[in-house]
């Protein structure tokens, strides 16, 4: 686990192809006001299950290759400036279709940084406690809400508010069975949401 909340504040993010923490099962460099594209070298973080890189000024578009982490049940992108859609490969991860979430080894206390909630930071020992979340809210991606989300059966948190999501909302939501969170507000999505 790397959790560097709250430190190097408006650096680029280090993008070294050469860089690899193949046993990294959890990243945390939230508020960092971190600039860049979401760096490359993640996509062989293989045992990821944990990724907050949230209340940074990450650009660019969100790679295909988060679809590929079998094991990456929270993802937390929001307040960033992200563009363009959502790669469909999202769809595809395991432990959100039917995986449970297993810690290797045993995780210290760690701050999360909950900015904009009204109260202080949270301390959690394990990162299990943490609900399978996707939140992409506060950045500028748009183009439509994929149907094959209906296929996260074990995601409990999906959050897409503040973006520019158009079309309507795919009927086939209603599949995400575990889900207890849902905000697509402040977008230009058309319908009804399923039930």
């Amino acid at each position: 686990m790397l959790a560097l909340t709250r430190n190097f504040h408006d650096e680029q993010i280090p993008n070294d192809v050469n860089l690899e923490f193949k046993n990294l099962n959890s990243l945390i460099l939230a508020n960092f006001q971190l600039r860049g594209p979401i760096p490359e070298w993640l996509s062989r973080c293989h045992k990821l299950q944990f990724l907050d890189l949230s209340w940074n000024h990450l650009g660019g578009n969100i790679p295909s290759w988060f679809g590929k982490f079998e094991s990456l049940f929270y993802l937390n992108l929001s307040n960033n400036s992200l563009k363009g859609e959502i790669p469909k490969s999202f769809t595809e991860l395991r432990s959100l279709i039917s995986g449970k979430v297993t810690i290797e080894e045993p995780v210290s206390s760690f701050e999360l940084y909950t900015a904009g909630q009204g109260g202080p930071s949270l301390s959690y020992t394990q990162i299990s406690s943490f609900r399978p979340t996707i939140d992409l809210s506060y950045n500028i991606l748009q183009g439509p809400i994929w149907p094959g989300f209906g296929n996260l059966k074990r995601l409990h948190v999906l959050n897409l508010k503040e973006n520019k999501f158009s079309g309507p909302i795919p009927n086939n939501l209603s599949g995400m069975i575990g889900l207890e969170k849902l905000d697509l507000s402040h977008n230009k999505l058309s319908g009804e949401i399923p039930h």
